[in-house]
C-alpha cells in the first residue's frame, strides 16, 4: 500500500464512529444487533445477552447534595434498589440518603434524569451574645392597661426607657455553641460558635453584685440604645409656686400635678404622674399624663404622642397619636395619626375630635344629644388651605358689600369719577378673588381625596352613636339624627359608607 493510500486509511479509521455504525446497522438489519465487540447478534443471542445498569452520581461542590442519574436501566432485569444502594456506597455516600427519591426512581422508572438522592445538613452556627433590655418587659402599652372589665389602669403607664438608680435595665444573654452539620459522605461540619457580647462599663451602668448577667442603672435618666443614660430631671412634687414655670431641654418626670396657670416646656419627653389643670404642657417628644387634663378651656397639652387618663373642657394636640383611657367631655383633640379612647369609659361627649388616620371610641355623644363633631381625613396641609379659603371668602363678602353700597348710592344720585374708578377696581378685585377661591377649593378637594386614597381613614364606634353627632370624612359630612349602634364609618365612592 503506497504512502497516500495509507494516510487515507488512517484518516478513515480516526473518523470512524462505532456507536453511529452500530446504530445504522441495527436500523438496516432490524432483528439483529451488534454486541460490545462489534459482532452481529441474531434475535436468540440478543435475548440471552445480559446488560448491567449504568448509574451515574454527581456531587454539589460542597458535597451537601448528591444527584443520581440512571443512564441505562439494565437487561434483562431493570435497575434495582440494590443497584442504586451499591452505587451510592461505591461513591462514598453514607448520610442523608433520601428514601423517597430511591422509591421515585424505581417506581417511576426515571431514566436519563438527575434526581436529588442525598442531602446533607449545614451546620447551625452559634448566635452571638447580646444585651436584652428589661425595660421592654416593664413598658406597658395603653391597650394592655385595659382589664377584663374594660377599665383602664393608667397607673401602669410610663414613658419608655425612663430608669432610676438601682433599677435592672438589661440582661446579658450568653452566646450559643451552635449545632454540627454533615455532608453526604458523612463528614462532620462543625459550627462556628457565637461571640460574647462586648460591653464597656461606664459611670451610667454597672453590674448587679449578686448576678453578673444583670446590668443596673447608676443614675436617673433616659436609657439609650448604646446603654448610656441621658440626663433626666425629676420634680418630686407639683409644678406650682414652689417651682415656677418649667423649661427643660431634656426629659422630665413630674411626680405631682401641674397646677393652674403654670407651664412645662420640655425638649424631649415628659411624664406627669398626677393631673394637669388649666396649664400648658408642651414637649418635643411624647407626653404621658397618668391622671387627667381638667379645667375651664385654658389648658393645653401638645406633643408627639399623647397618652392621658381623661379630659374635660381642654385641648390636646399631637403630631402622632392621642390615647385616652377614659371619657372626653367638651374637649378639643387634634391628632396627626389616630385618636383612640380605650375601655368602657372611652366616651366622646361634646367637643371636637379631628384625626388624620382614624378615630376609635366606645360611645359618641350621650342621651341628652349633646352636639359632638368627629372628623377624620384631615391634616395641617388641608387646614392651611381651609384657613386661606375662609380668609378669602371673608374678603369676598367685604368686596360684595362695598359694591352694594356703591350701587345703592348711584341709584340716588350720580357718584363722582373717583368713586366710579374705585367701584371698577372693587369689581375687578371681586372677579379675581372669586377665581382664586375656585382654584383653592379645587386644590383642597384634590388634597383631601389624595389623603383618603392613601390612608383610608375610618371612624369606629363600638357601642352608641347618639343623635346630634356630625361625622365628617374628608370633605363629606353625615349628620346623625337617629341613634346608631356598633358602626364603622369610612369613605367609599364619594360617600360615607356605614358598616359594622
Amino acid at each position: 500500500m503506497d504512502e497516500k493510500k495509507l494516510d487515507d486509511f488512517n484518516e478513515f479509521v480516526d473518523n470512524l464512529d462505532l456507536d453511529k455504525l452500530k446504530y445504522e446497522i441495527s436500523e438496516e438489519l432490524g432483528s439483529t444487533l451488534v454486541d460490545k465487540a462489534g459482532r452481529l447478534l441474531d434475535e436468540a443471542e440478543r435475548a440471552r445477552e445480559i446488560i448491567p445498569p449504568d448509574i451515574a452520581v454527581n456531587f454539589s461542590q460542597d458535597k451537601l447534595k448528591a444527584y443520581l442519574k440512571v443512564v441505562t436501566p439494565g437487561k434483562p432485569i431493570a435497575v434495582t434498589e440494590d443497584d442504586i444502594r451499591n452505587c451510592l456506597k461505591e461513591n462514598g455516600i453514607k448520610k442523608g440518603i433520601l428514601e423517597k427519591s430511591i422509591e421515585e426512581v424505581l417506581v417511576e422508572q426515571l431514566i436519563g434524569q438527575e434526581v436529588l438522592i442525598a442531602q446533607g445538613i449545614m451546620p447551625e452556627h452559634g448566635k452571638d451574645g447580646f444585651l436584652r433590655s428589661l425595660l421592654e418587659d416593664k413598658k406597658t402599652s395603653p391597650e394592655a392597661c385595659v382589664d377584663s372589665t374594660g377599665r383602664v389602669d393608667f397607673k401602669q403607664m410610663r414613658l419608655s426607657n425612663i430608669v432610676e438608680i438601682g433599677e435592672s435595665i438589661a440582661e446579658k444573654i450568653p452566646p450559643t455553641k451552635g449545632r454540627s452539620g454533615f455532608d453526604v459522605t458523612g463528614k462532620i461540619l462543625p459550627p462556628r460558635p457565637g461571640k460574647e457580647v462586648k460591653l464597656t462599663l461606664t459611670s451610667d451602668i454597672g453590674i448587679m453584685p449578686h448576678n453578673t448577667n444583670l446590668l443596673v442603672a447608676l443614675k436617673n435618666g433616659i436609657l439609650k440604645r448604646d446603654f448610656t443614660i441621658d440626663e433626666l430631671n425629676f420634680i418630686n412634687g407639683n409644678v406650682d409656686f414652689s417651682t415656677g414655670n418649667i423649661r427643660y431641654a431634656k426629659s422630665l418626670v413630674v411626680k405631682g400635678d401641674v397646677k393652674t396657670g403654670f407651664s412645662v416646656y420640655c425638649g424631649e419627653n415628659v411624664e406627669i404622674r398626677g393631673c394637669v389643670e388649666d396649664a400648658e404642657v408642651v414637649a418635643e417628644g411624647d407626653v404621658v399624663v397618668k391622671q387627667g387634663l381638667i379645667g375651664t378651656n385654658k389648658g393645653l397639652i401638645k406633643g408627639k404622642n399623647v397618652t392621658i387618663g381623661h379630659i374635660k373642657e381642654q385641648r390636646v394636640v399631637a403630631s402622632g397619636d392621642i390615647i385616652v383611657g377614659g371619657e372626653v367631655i367638651h374637649g378639643s383633640l387634634e391628632a396627626g395619626g389616630f385618636i383612640k379612647m380605650l375601655g368602657i369609659r372611652g366616651m366622646a361627649i361634646g367637643g371636637t375630635f379631628i384625626a388624620e388616620k382614624g378615630i376609635e371610641v366606645m360611645n359618641v355623644g350621650n342621651a341628652q344629644n349633646i352636639r359632638t363633631f368627629i372628623r377624620v381625613g384631615h391634616n395641617k396641609e388641608i387646614q392651611k388651605l381651609e384657613d386661606e379659603l375662609e380668609k378669602k371668602k371673608k374678603n369676598l363678602v367685604k368686596l360684595e358689600t362695598a359694591l352694594r353700597i356703591f350701587k345703592a348710592a348711584a341709584a340716588v344720585r350720580e357718584i363722582s369719577e373717583g368713586k366710579k374708578k374705585m367701584m371698577e377696581t372693587i369689581q375687578t378685585s371681586k372677579n379675581s378673588l372669586a377665581e382664586e377661591i375656585e382654584k383653592l377649593e379645587t386644590k383642597r378637594i384634590e388634597t383631601i381625596e389624595d389623603l383618603l386614597r392613601r390612608e383610608n381613614p375610618y371612624i369606629k364606634v363600638v357601642q352608641n352613636v347618639f343623635s346630634n353627632t356630625t361625622i365628617q370624612i374628608g370633605h363629606l359630612k353625615k349628620y346623625i339624627t337617629t341613634g346608631l349602634v356598633n358602626k364603622r364609618f369610612c369613605y367609599h365612592k364619594n360617600t360615607i359608607f356605614t358598616g359594622i
